[in-house]
């Protein structure tokens, strides 16, 4: 059991984390409209402090009945101990006023008084990555007296406390989102978009996808989100806001800390029989077979932890990952992490690789022609018992052999990432390599209108 501190001082009895999930629906809806949405009604009507950034919080995205973003949030904060049950009620009308009409969504508020055990965060980290069954959410929050607003089944409830439990500690990077009138029109001015990539490199990500051309800031689908830039650090992404040019009048922005592109959902593993379906993993071990495209462009291979194999697939939309993946060699030592899943017609499990680590390629061992000994051509064969002869001056060699020869193949070694339209939200992009934030957060005390701007 730990205390989450603020400044150094333990949190007291009216610290609420609320945790929040499955309000979007293929509809519409947002889980991160759903808080701004919460928060500008707060900030109306009650006195509450922030004591982090609202958290963004993406789960594992191998999850086949996960939600349209498969992302939960969670807010810390310090509430007065005579406006908490006003604070209740607010959140419970607002989830069932938001989620009127979504019948494919199973939102759930859930709300943890205090201190936060480290139950939360070993829950956090399993729904990163494995599967997280519903029975095991409700024995934590019965455990721990979590009060939970749930609309029908309330599956949202793995997330939600999920979300309580992260990111106290490891990397992070921060998201900040601007939200729409319902039904206007995303109008971005792409060159701006250029701009924006320029001035702040390294700094954000995913900003747009330099193959393509492909702005990948807005959304495409009937969500209120207008348009979201990711990068390190609150300064930088207000930097940005002022460096783009937007046609659409949004609403107002929030400002997020997330896990979003850390890599921290790949579980690794030592062993090919450890990979359970539908977890995001990470496995070290040599090509086994012979990488073979199959129809659609996609590569398919094994890997061998020296005992076992598995099949790896990198489909076409990888890009570079399945290019690469089609030169591999068998023998070469490599890093593979993605999703298992149930190989399509075969009932083995396969991993669709989503970043590729060439460790080390095996040296490339060719055939060639001996060299002429008097003028230094490339000789050529007479046929099986013929040896060999030079077209050049005529010499002739029936005691010729071919020669062996080793070749590097250390280029192909190497970090191997999707282009950023393929990317998932918790793949880490290589500019961030290098960048990576350590050790515990430290929270602190804020006020609201630090990450909620509103347009009057």
């Amino acid at each position: 059991m730990f205390p989450l501190e603020v400044g150094g001082c333990e949190l007291s009895h009216d610290v609420l984390h609320v945790g929040v999930d499955s309000v979007d629906s293929w509809r519409g809806g947002c889980t991160t409209h759903f808080i701004f949405e919460v928060l500008r009604d707060v900030a109306d009507r009650l006195d509450v402090k922030l004591l982090d950034y609202p958290l963004l919080v993406r789960l594992n995205p191998n999850i086949p009945w996960r939600t349209r973003g498969n992302g939960a949030v969670c807010l810390r904060l310090k509430v007065r101990s005579n406006e908490v049950e006003a604070f209740e009620r607010l959140l419970e009308l607002k989830l069932k006023s938001y989620t009127d009409g979504f019948y494919d969504c199973d939102p759930v508020v859930a709300l943890l008084y205090g201190e936060l055990h480290s139950d939360f965060s070993s829950f956090y980290e399993k729904a990163l990555s494995r599967v997280v069954a519903l029975r095991e959410a409700h024995e934590l929050a019965q455990k721990h007296d979590v009060k939970v607003i749930r609309m029908r089944s309330g599956l949202g409830l793995i997330g939600a406390l999920a979300a309580i439990g992260s990111l106290t500690r490891g990397d992070y990077t921060h998201e900040i989102l601007a939200y729409r009138e319902e039904g206007a029109a995303r109008l971005i001015d792409d060159n701006s978009v250029w701009v924006l990539e320029f001035e702040t490199w390294p700094y954000t990500f995913n900003n747009i996808d330099p193959e393509t051309g492909r702005v990948l800031l807005t959304p495409r689908g009937p969500d209120p989100v207008l348009y979201g830039v990711r990068g390190e650090d609150p300064q930088v992404l207000m930097k940005a806001l002022r460096i783009l040019r937007v046609y659409t009048r949004p609403i107002g922005y929030l400002l997020f800390r997330s896990n979003q592109g850390t890599d921290c959902h790949y579980m690794r593993v030592e062993r090919v029989e450890e990979v359970e379906p539908y977890s995001s993993i990470s496995i070290k071990g040599g090509v086994a077979s012979k990488p073979k495209v199959i129809k659609g462009g996609h590569v398919i291979f094994k890997i061998s932890d020296g005992r076992e194999e598995l099949y790896c697939a990198a489909y076409e939309p990888s890009g570079i990952v399945r290019r690469v993946a089609e030169k591999l060699e068998v023998g070469d030592q490599i890093e593979v992490c993605g999703g298992a899943r149930r190989f399509p017609g075969l009932e083995v499990l396969s991993l669709n690789v989503e970043r590729l680590v060439v460790l080390r390629a095996r040296e490339e061992v060719v055939e060639e022609n001996p060299s002429c000994p008097r003028c230094g051509k490339r000789l050529k064969s007479m046929g099986r018992s013929g040896g060999y002869k030079c077209k050049r001056c005529g010499f002739k060699s029936i005691d010729a052999c071919k020669l062996l020869l080793r070749r590097s193949r250390s280029e192909v070694e190497g970090v191997y990432t999707p282009p950023p339209r393929s990317m998932r939200h918790l793949a880490k992009p290589l500019r961030r390599y290098g960048l990576e934030k350590e050790g515990f957060y430290e929270c602190e005390e804020m006020e609201l209108r630090r990450v909620l701007i509103l347009e009057r």
